[in-house]
């Protein structure tokens, strides 16, 4: 009788685990905009990650003073793909209102 249960217990971790690993590597993959999930993402379709385009430059660990967080907000949120939705224009407008 202990037998089974131990093969039971044993099973249910493996199935567990086997399940959680399949979420995250799904979660992982719809991050990386290699799997689209409708249900989850509607009509928004992430863009697969690459390194084309991406900055070579080293990441430092320096405290950003506040002038120039904002002024690297400001950068940012010029970019073509942050001025093509409207909402994200109001959105910087009230960040504005906000920071300035």
């Amino acid at each position: 009788m202990f037998a089974h249960t131990e093969k039971h217990s044993d099973i249910l971790f493996f199935i567990f685990y086997v399940k959680r690993y399949d979420l995250m590597m799904a979660c992982h993959q719809i991050g990386l905009g290699l799997r689209h999930e409708p249900e989850l993402l509607g009509d928004i379709i992430i863009e697969p990650v690459t390194v084309n385009g991406a900055y070579d430059v080293k990441l430092d660990a320096k405290r950003v003073h506040n002038d120039h967080l904002v002024e690297l907000l400001r950068r940012y949120s010029e970019r073509t793909s942050f001025t093509d939705n409207k909402e994200r224009n109001r959105s910087q407008e009230s960040f504005n209102q906000i920071i300035l």
